[in-house]
């Protein structure tokens, strides 16, 4: 099957095939600043482990297939693990069994340097290959949780992605944000005791930082937030103070800036007295791949805040 392309292993001079790659599957440009930002995650434990296959005639980029290292804390104790991310086939070369041969040489390399286990979130395309071909364990559901305003808001954010004025707009809203605004955050892990969880050290906050996301505090409840077309909120540092009196704040926040929906994601068996006041969205496959059979039951509390695309 890969007799017409060769492989190769992804590292941070492959700017240009995966940006190729990037525009030809998701129709995204993918800029140096924005590859180098994520690929870049040598100090989560490991450099990115991936590998992409080259069509050997034309010497374009057909597939790529990698995973995010990251740290984990499995029953208190730091563990290298990894989340997958970035599957993607050109449109020249779709149909040909790509995506799992370039698993299957990722899966050894993360066997070779100490990856436990991969978790990850695959979509329609990916899931049939990752859970019947590639032998990965549907686990669990990740919830997607929506808090609708009663009174709309002008979706300022939603045009201004329209119209790509995003820029302006995040001034805007940090501008709003200032007297909430947090700036001190060193750790930010999950709040729930005795869970396994992704170490979202002072590395991973570092690694994650971007002019879209920003932690605020409103009453005693600090939230990771992204700005995107919702009020996405990556992960509270207390969820037991989100009460009632926090949600209507939080909701206010979300009027002046223009958001008409405030969503939260996690698992599906993790019931938090506050998703009383949102509902249900949507629900995604939380999906793992175990390399050190002996984490098969620890798998994680997951947020956004841990997905690749945070």
């Amino acid at each position: 099957m890969l007799t017409d392309y060769y492989v190769q292993k992804v590292s941070l001079e492959c700017y240009p095939l995966i940006k190729e790659l990037f525009l030809s599957a998701f129709k995204i440009k993918i800029d140096y600043s924005g590859f180098i930002k994520k690929y870049d995650t040598e100090k989560l434990g490991h450099s990115v482990i991936g590998f992409l296959a080259i069509h050997k005639i034309s010497n374009e980029p057909a597939a790529y297939y990698g995973v995010f290292p990251q740290k984990a804390l499995i029953d208190g104790k730091e563990t290298l693990i990894a989340v997958s991310g970035d599957t993607m086939t050109h449109k020249n070369h779709r149909k040909k069994g790509l995506f799992i041969h370039l698993a299957e040489f990722t899966f050894d390399e993360c066997r070779k340097n100490g990856i436990q286990f991969i978790h990850g979130v695959p979509n329609e395309n990916s899931y049939h290959g990752l859970v019947n071909k590639l032998h990965w364990i549907h686990a669990d559901d990740v919830i997607a949780y929506d808090l609708k305003l009663r009174i709309k808001t002008f979706p300022l954010p939603k045009i201004c992605i329209k119209i790509h004025t995003l820029g302006s707009y995040f001034k805007y809203a940090k501008l709003i944000l200032m007297k909430k605004t947090v700036y001190d955050v060193n750790s930010f892990c999950n709040p729930l005791e005795k869970s396994n969880k992704v170490f979202r050290d002072i590395d991973y906050l570092n690694y994650k930082r971007t002019v879209d996301k920003i932690f605020i505090k409103i009453d005693n409840v600090t939230f990771w937030v992204k700005l995107v077309d919702v009020l996405l909120i990556g992960d509270i540092d207390n969820y037991a103070t989100f009460n009632l009196k926090t949600v209507r704040k939080l909701k206010k926040v979300a009027w002046v800036l223009g958001y008409n929906t405030i969503r939260f994601q996690i698992n599906k068996n993790i019931n938090l007295p506050f998703l009383k006041y949102f509902k249900q969205h949507q629900t995604a496959p939380l999906c793992y791949y175990y390399i050190n059979e002996e984490f098969q039951k620890n798998n994680l509390v997951i947020t956004a805040a841990d997905f690749d695309t945070w």
